[in-house]
C-alpha cells in the first residue's frame, strides 16, 4: 500500500499529471481545492448551520417557556429540556383527562340526585297538602259533629227508647249531615245542586229540623215541628225504632234481618221466636226498607 502511495505521488509530482487528475475528479462532479480552503469552508457551513438551527431551538425554548411556564436549568439542552418536561405534561394531561371523565360522571350522578330529591320535594309537598286539608277536613267536621249533637241533645225521645236502639241512628244521621252540609259563618247549610234548602217557610232548614223529621216516630209530642209537613206520625217517611236499630246493622237478607229483629227485642227485654208475629212484621218492614 506504502508503495502504490509513492507511486501516485511521484505521478502527481509532475504538474501536467496533476492537471490531468484533477480534470478527472472534476469529470466525476468532485470539487477540488486546497485544504486551507476547505476547512475554512467547512468551518463557516457549520456557524451557518448552527445559527439556523440555534434560532430554530431558542424559539422552542421560548415557545415552552412562555405556553407552559416552565424553563431551562441552566445550560440545559433543548433535547434535555423537552425530554425532562413531557413527561410531566402527559401525567398532567392524564389527570385532566380523568378528572374531566369523572366530572361527567359525577355530572350525571349530581343531575340524578337533584332529580330524585326534586321528585321527594313534590312528593312532600303533595302528602304536606293532602295532610293539611286532611286536618282542616277533620277540624271541620269536629265543629259539625258538635253542632249536629247539640241540637240532637234538644230532641225528647219517647218513653222507654234505649240507648242502644238510638245510637246506631243518630250516628247514621251525623254522618249524612256531615257529608251533606257545608259550615259557613258557625252554622250548618244544607244545599242542592248549589241552592240552598229550604223549609215551608222559606227558610234554610235547620239541623233541628231536619232531626226532627228523622226521628219523628220516635219523639216525644213535645218535639212536633210545623213547617216540615202535617207532621202525622203514620207519615210513611217516618222511622220506627226497629228501622232505626237496624240502621247501624244495614242487613241485606232474611238471616241477618231475623238477628237484627232478635237483638232489637233484647234491647227491650223480650224474646221472640221465629215465624212469630213480631218477628214477620220486622222482616216486612225491614225488607221494605234494605229491599233484600
Amino acid at each position: 500500500m506504502a508503495e502504490e502511495n509513492n507511486n501516485i505521488e511521484e505521478l502527481l509530482g509532475s504538474e501536467e499529471n496533476l492537471n490531468k487528475a484533477i480534470a478527472i475528479i472534476k469529470g466525476k462532479s468532485f470539487a477540488v481545492m486546497p485544504i486551507k480552503d476547505f476547512n475554512e469552508q467547512e468551518q463557516n457551513l457549520r456557524k451557518e448551520i448552527g445559527s439556523h438551527f440555534g434560532a430554530e431551538l431558542s424559539e422552542i425554548d421560548i415557545a415552552l417557556s412562555e405556553h407552559l411556564g416552565i424553563d431551562k436549568e441552566g445550560n440545559e439542552k433543548t433535547n434535555a429540556f423537552i425530554k425532562r418536561v413531557i413527561p410531566t405534561l402527559k401525567t398532567e394531561l392524564d389527570t385532566l383527562k380523568k378528572a374531566k371523565e369523572d366530572g361527567l360522571s359525577g355530572s350525571e350522578s349530581l343531575k340524578a340526585e337533584r332529580d330524585s330529591l326534586l321528585e321527594k320535594l313534590n312528593t312532600s309537598a303533595k302528602e304536606k297538602e293532602e295532610l293539611e286539608n286532611s286536618f282542616k277536613t277533620t277540624l271541620t267536621n269536629k265543629d259539625k259533629e258538635f253542632i249536629v249533637n247539640a241540637e240532637l241533645s234538644k230532641l225528647t225521645f219517647k218513653e222507654g227508647i234505649a240507648d242502644i236502639v238510638l245510637a246506631p241512628a243518630k250516628k247514621e244521621f251525623i254522618n249524612s249531615v256531615l257529608s251533606k252540609s257545608t259550615l259557613e259563618e258557625g252554622k250548618l247549610v244544607f244545599k242542592d245542586e248549589g241552592v240552598t234548602i229550604r223549609n215551608d217557610k222559606n227558610e234554610p232548614i235547620t239541623v233541628f229540623e231536619l232531626a226532627s223529621k228523622e226521628f219523628e216516630s220516635v219523639l216525644s209530642t213535645d218535639n212536633v215541628i210545623k213547617g216540615l209537613g202535617n207532621g202525622d206520625n203514620t207519615n210513611n217517611n217516618s222511622k220506627s225504632s226497629l228501622s232505626l236499630f237496624a240502621a247501624g246493622r244495614k242487613p241485606t237478607n232474611f238471616g241477618e234481618a231475623e238477628l237484627t229483629i232478635k237483638a232489637y227485642y233484647e234491647s227491650k227485654g223480650e224474646r221472640i221466636v221465629n215465624g212469630s208475629k213480631k218477628m214477620l212484621q220486622g222482616l216486612s218492614e225491614l225488607r221494605a226498607i234494605y229491599k233484600f
